[in-house]
């Protein structure tokens, strides 16, 4: 199951897109592309969507602090 922030293939009846998957809207699923462009396609439409690596959040580095 491919959640948002994941990279994604995602085979539709126009063709095959490759990008991160954003947030759902309403009956779309959202890509954004390598080039930056974000596209919509309708849930209708899609064949298949497989996961090519899923998302991670980037660890932060907590800055330490002053002890006196």
């Amino acid at each position: 199951m491919a959640n948002p922030g994941d990279r994604v293939s995602l085979s539709a009846i126009s063709g095959t897109y490759e990008g991160i998957l954003m947030p759902e809207e309403q009956d779309f699923l959202v890509l954004k592309l390598d080039t930056g462009y974000n596209i919509s396609i309708a849930k209708a439409q899609v064949k298949s969507v497989q996961v090519i690596k899923k998302y991670a959040p980037a660890a932060r580095e907590v800055p330490k602090t002053r002890q006196d």
